[in-house]
Order: structure tokens, then C-alpha cells, then sequence
């Protein structure tokens, strides 16, 4: 049983654990610290429990009944999971009054807090992270997985050591597919906005590889600093990512590696058939020798950059499948309820230039970050000249935008990419999976 999680319980948690400090709160859970009574304790696989743990405590009284499927397939798919890059369940305890998931107790922080206390950060550095992250993805795909909210949040060292493993949490959204004859059986939407992939927005069938867009995204901040789409308005910025729109802006991207930037570009596809897989990422050069891309330090712009991004993730919101409603009244949808996202997401008059409307609406908080960002650069490099060549723009990193008529259900062909022909959003399968 892959990780070696224990199945239910009919025995009392607090017969093997002891519950410490309180270290994670949500509306119907309470993560704590615990320690291991018998120390001398495996799991049914013989996984050596470790003496410290985390045990994440549901209250059956506050968890809504539409939730608990859901909890059991996250147990469900756990319970199968076995490397050193996605967060183990130990064992899971149903009790009368409480569901006990027993984890292992991640303590090194979030990759992006870790990244921002560095004194020295550079390519290095980027390319271990994604490298770790990239090799969790790529055993998920080989299980049949989906994580499907795949952000900075998720990724947690496991330790303060300088050579510890990242780790990939919270499959609460993870779906197994491995018993589907296709390889894209997934359309229900959700994930989170700025990470969440433009075929989930478009309503069109999708698998393993929207977490490979979360990825792109993920590297695209790791490289500059700050997102590729963004927008304070939901709207707008799911009109962001599904034009595909994004630029290597300089002077923030002249002196990232071209091989780099070349991972960027193979993550950031609208097309999920032509976007790298995880084990493609793991055979690009800039990912599979970490050690030997560019030692220059990035400078505190980047960092100072990545910090505002862990500021405003306090206000992201996951986008549940059981909150479709309630996430079509935030961006005051209307019409049908089977419909939603297609009210959201159908672009208004003139689609074809909201990239170029969206960037010239950034809010206050986005400019003074760059305005920050400018100042911290012109101190570490004085005078120096934009070069202008290293921001390909739309001409060479973006793809075309949806037109008007795109919406759930109706989603029409992308216009070719000007920088690879062809490279397009295809209509949905309406074929049965």
C-alpha cells in the first residue's frame, strides 16, 4: 500500500499518540504536533512511524456532509503514496466524534519563506526547487494522479537542513485517474487563481499536466519575482491565463539563462498535448544539472518580490468543486446554474486585447512592487541600459487569446501562436470517457 498508511482504526489514536501544541487551525480541523508512544511502531507496509508527528484532527460535528467523499478519496489516494517528495499519511483513525490523519510533521518552512531568508539565491538554487518538485509530479503522473493545486503554499521542506527534501501537501483536490481509459477524463473546475491552468477555466477535459502549468508558474516567480498573470480582479486575471499572455519583462529578465526562460516557455503552453509532462521537465538540461546553471546572485529584487507573493497569498480562496455556487456569486456570475464558469469566463467586446488592457490596469500595490523592484535593481546595477531584445513579449512567449465566443461547454480554437503555429487550446471532448 505504497506509503505504508495504516487503514482505519478501530483502536483509540491516543493509544499510540500524544497530542502536543496546536500548529495549524481551519473552520473544521486542527493540525497538531504529537509524539509517537511506542517508539518501536510501522505501518501495516512496516514504514517506520518517525517519533514526532503531525496528526490533522477533523470534528465530524463541523464538517459538512458533502465534504466527507471528499476526505475519503484524499485518505484513499495518501494511503498509496510512497516517495521522498510528497508528504507521507502515516495512518488515519475514524473515531466517533473525530477523523485523526496521522503525517509526517514537515518543519522547514515553505519553499518561498526559505527562499526569501536566503542571503545568496540564484538560478542554483531555482533549478533545485523545481527539480524536487518536478520529480513529486512525475511519480504522481505515474500513479494516475492529479494533484490539482499544485502552488508555493504546498511545497514545504521537510526540514531546516540545508539539504532537505521539498515536500508536496494538501491532496485534498487530488483526483485518481488512473482507472480511466483517457488520460484527460477530468472538467470539473477547480484550484487556485494564478496557478490554476487555462483548460480548467475553459471547461475542456484535462489530466495530469495542469499541474505542470502550476509549475510554470511557479518557476516564471522563482526567476523575476513576481507572477506571469495577475490581476486583484478574478475576471480579469482568468482572462490572463487563458490568452496565455506573458513577458519576460526587462530589465527584470536579463540576466536569467536562456535555458531557463526555454523551461518557462515548454511550461507555460495553452495547449495541455503540447506543455511538458513532469518527466519531460526532469530531462530538460537547465532542470537535470541544477548545479551547473549560473552562480550570479539574482539580487534582493527577486526576493523582495517572492515576499509580496507569500503577502497576497492570505487572500487566494481554493475553489472547491462543492463551492461552484458560491464562487459563481464572488464574481457576480449570472444566468444558469449549470453555467457558471461560463458566465465568468466569457471574455467581454474586444478580447483580443485584454492582455494589453489588463497590464495597463495594474493595481497601486502591483506598481509600487515594481516600482520597488526598479529601485533595488538601478542600486545593484547603476546605469545600467534595458537591453530591450531580452523581452520577447507577445511576439515570442505569448499565444493568442481565446476569442469572444469561448465559455464552458463552447470553447472555440485559439489563434496560432505567433512564436510556434499551431500550439492552440483545442475544443473540448464531448466524446464520453
Amino acid at each position: 500500500m505504497g506509503g505504508g498508511a495504516s487503514k482505519t482504526k478501530k483502536q483509540s489514536m491516543d493509544t499510540f499518540y500524544k497530542l502536543g501544541q496546536s500548529i495549524g487551525q481551519g473552520s473544521f480541523a486542527t493540525v497538531y504536533e504529537a509524539e509517537l508512544i511506542d517508539p518501536d511502531r510501522k505501518t501495516e507496509s512496516g514504514f517506520p512511524i518517525p517519533s514526532l508527528v503531525a496528526i490533522k484532527a477533523i470534528d465530524k460535528s463541523k464538517i459538512p456532509n458533502d465534504e466527507i467523499p471528499l476526505l475519503q478519496e484524499e485518505v484513499t489516494i495518501m494511503q498509496k503514496l510512497d516517495h521522498e517528495n510528497c508528504v507521507r499519511l502515516l495512518e488515519f483513525f475514524d473515531e466517533e466524534n473525530f477523523f485523526y490523519l496521522v503525517l509526517e510533521l514537515v518543519k522547514g518552512g515553505e519553499v518561498f519563506d526559505q527562499i526569501v531568508a536566503k542571503n545568496y539565491y540564484n538560478e542554483i538554487e531555482a533549478a533545485h526547487a523545481v527539480r524536487q518538485v518536478a520529480r513529486a509530479l512525475a511519480y504522481l503522473e505515474d500513479s494516475g494522479i492529479v494533484h490539482r493545486d499544485v502552488k508555493p503554499e504546498n511545497l514545504i521542506y521537510e526540514s531546516n537542513a540545508t539539504d532537505a527534501n521539498i515536500k508536496l501537501t494538501d491532496f485534498g483536490l487530488a483526483k485518481d485517474i488512473s482507472g480511466y481509459n483517457s488520460n484527460k477524463p477530468l472538467s470539473d473546475p477547480c484550484g487556485t487563481p494564478g496557478y490554476v491552468a487555462p483548460e480548467i477555466l475553459c471547461g475542456i477535459k484535462y489530466g495530469c499536466k495542469v499541474d505542470t502549468w502550476a509549475l510554470g508558474v511557479i518557476l516564471y516567480i522563482l526567476l523575476c519575482g513576481y507572477p506571469p498573470f495577475y490581476s486583484e480582479d478574478q475576471q480579469e486575471l482568468f482572462r490572463s491565463i487563458k490568452s496565455g499572455k506573458y513577458v519576460f519583462d526587462s530589465p527584470y529578465w536579463d540576466e536569467v539563462s536562456d535555458a531557463a526562460k526555454d523551461v518557462v516557455r515548454k511550461l507555460l503552453v495553452l495547449d495541455q498535448d503540447k506543455r511538458l509532462s513532469a518527466k519531460q521537465v526532469l530531462e530538460e538540461p537547465w532542470v537535470a544539472n541544477p548545479d551547473a546553471q549560473r552562480s550570479e546572485n539574482f539580487g534582493k529584487h527577486v526576493q523582495e518580490g517572492i515576499a509580496e507573493v507569500q503577502k497576497r497569498k492570505f487572500k487566494r480562496a481554493v475553489l472547491r468543486v462543492k463551492a461552484i455556487t458560491q464562487f459563481g456569486k464572488l464574481i457576480n456570475a449570472e444566468g444558469g446554474a449549470q453555467n457558471i464558469f461560463a458566465a465568468a469566463l466569457a471574455a467581454k467586446n474586444g478580447e483580443n486585447g485584454q492582455a494589453a488592457k489588463g497590464a495597463e490596469e495594474k493595481n497601486v500595490e502591483e506598481e509600487e512592487s515594481k516600482t520597488a523592484r526598479n529601485e533595488n535593481l538601478e542600486a545593484e546595477a547603476a546605469s545600467k541600459e534595458p537591453t530591450g531584445a531580452a523581452n520577447p513579449g507577445a511576439d515570442a512567449d505569448a499565444e493568442k487569446p481565446l476569442d469572444d465566443k469561448s465559455a464552458l461547454g463552447n470553447v472555440t480554437d485559439a489563434e496560432e501562436s505567433p512564436r510556434e503555429p499551431g500550439d492552440e487550446i483545442k475544443e473540448p471532448d464531448t466524446s464520453s470517457s
